[in-house]
């Protein structure tokens, strides 16, 4: 609930920054109708913010499977005994590791399109 409440706090969020810069864009045309700059400035603003968005996601998704690993190999430790919990707490923190790999990745990917687009 919590992380769907920020999501939508983020979205809200983008939607006004777009809004404002592609208001602002669109001032600065001089014959009333949209110039490429002003095109790109908006469209620039708006993978902007969608990166912004996708990267709280990212990482309040990240937080929470943390958070649940530490307390899965809790539990294995508590049930299992010292080292089946170390060895959960291992392989959690390996799958935790590749998740973060792959944002970094999607980051990347998403920031690269944003240059190639302004």
């Amino acid at each position: 609930e919590d992380l769907t409440r920020a999501v939508g706090a983020g979205v809200s969020v983008v939607a006004s920054a777009v809004g404002a810069e592609a208001g602002a864009a669109l001032r600065r045309a001089a014959s009333g109708h949209p110039t490429r700059e002003a095109l790109l400035a908006v469209g620039g603003a708006t993978l902007s913010a969608a990166s912004e968005v996708v990267d709280a996601i990212y990482s309040a998704a990240g937080e929470v499977a943390s958070g649940g690993a530490a307390a899965a190999s809790g539990a294995i430790r508590h049930v299992h005994g010292e080292d089946a919990g170390r060895v959960a707490g291992e392989g959690l923190g390996a799958v935790s590791s590749a998740a973060a790999a792959a944002r970094n990745l999607s980051l990347l990917r998403s920031r690269g399109a944003l240059l190639r687009s302004t």
